[in-house]
């Protein structure tokens, strides 16, 4: 349970295509430059073990629990960033102290 004091910085959607950019590059094994957020995942030839792997990426590092449509329903990174940007994301709190 997070301590009502404690604040946590928002996630913005920059940050969500950043990760999600980073993530995909890193399961095709291709630099991040190469990756388009407007390109369809099915043209990057991502099935739906990729689509797990990058839920469970997303889950981790930002701290929360998606449904798997979340990121099965989105076409694209594009796609799975306006889904997101709709719902309240916060970050991880830091564990340093």
């Amino acid at each position: 349970m997070m301590d009502p004091l404690t604040v946590r910085p928002t996630v913005s959607p920059e940050e969500i295509r950043a990760l999600l950019i980073a993530e995909v590059a890193l399961i095709l094994e291709l630099k991040q430059a190469e990756i388009d957020p407007s390109k369809g995942f099915d043209e990057y030839g991502l099935d739906s073990v990729a689509g797990v792997i990058l839920l469970n990426a997303v889950e981790e590092s930002l701290g929360i629990e998606l449904e798997p449509e979340v990121v099965m329903r989105g076409r694209c990174i594009n796609e799975i960033v306006d889904t997101l940007a709709n719902i309240e994301i916060v970050a991880p709190a830091s564990s340093a102290a």
